[in-house]
């Protein structure tokens, strides 16, 4: 059975400090070529890395249930078995004395999800798919995955706190997948470079729609014209009326 052991599993909460995490740690790490000082040991995402090149699993976009199940059967040997039908795109699953069949769905989508789901019920809930959470802002193509026993992942929430525990691992079945984490980048650019162009752009649009509207300021004296030549004719108020606006200056109405 290739899965990490407790003591490798916890190695990624454990404080910094922490002596006998270090040393298991530093073990494993000799395992994995591309890190080979002791100075990568103190490095948690360093650690992290080499332990899903390990026992984990790299799982590609455009992959789905079959690249599960298959990866399932190599971790978990002759206790989980499976015989696939391609013509049909379907795939039958063996565990201990239980027996579920699937079809083949890609990942991101709301049947692949229910595949998982699926198969934690057939292994008894007795193993539980991690996915690594990905960095703020970081989408890849692929997705990190682990397997664990069920009561490793629940005593490292006991032991370290949920937070610490969802910092580096999140379970599948609360998953974030990278179609989510893509779908927030692109909220957070339309937020941050977008909208405040739409609101300036409609700012200008109703400043300009304003001004407009807003008859220019008349030159003084124009405010009085309408009461003067009361005392005259209708007819003759309003020819002398015009022509003291075109004296001043003033727009006619």
């Amino acid at each position: 059975m290739q899965i990490p052991t407790w003591e490798q599993f916890s190695a990624v909460f454990a404080a910094s400090g922490d002596e006998q995490a270090q040393a298991v740690r530093k073990a494993l790490l000799q395992q994995y070529s591309e890190f080979d000082d002791d100075s990568a040991a103190s490095s948690v995402n360093n650690y992290v890395d080499a332990l899903i090149t390990i026992y984990g699993y790299f799982l590609d976009y455009k992959e789905g249930t079959f690249s599960i199940v298959e990866w399932l059967e190599e971790k978990l040997g002759d206790t989980f078995t499976a015989e696939f039908d391609y013509d049909n795109d379907t795939v039958k699953v063996y565990f201990a004395d239980r027996v579920t069949v699937l079809s083949h769905h890609s990942m991101g989508t709301g049947e692949f999800e229910q595949d998982l789901a699926k198969l934690e019920r057939l292994m008894k809930d007795r193993y539980h798919f991690l996915y690594r959470r990905p960095g703020e802002g970081v989408v890849n193509d692929t997705e990190e995955w682990l397997l664990v026993p069920a009561e490793d992942w629940q005593r490292a929430v006991q032991r370290y706190g949920q937070a610490q525990v969802s910092a580096h691992f999140r379970r599948c079945a609360n998953r974030e997948s990278i179609w989510d984490e893509l779908y927030r980048c692109k909220t957070r650019i339309f937020l941050w470079l977008v909208l405040p162009v739409i609101v300036v752009f409609s700012l200008y649009v109703v400043w300009g729609t304003l001004k407009s509207d807003t008859p220019p300021p008349q030159p003084k004296g124009c405010e009085n014209v309408d009461r003067a030549y009361s005392d005259q004719s209708e007819q003759v108020a309003a020819i002398m009326k015009y022509q003291m606006r075109k004296k001043l200056g003033c727009d006619s109405r």
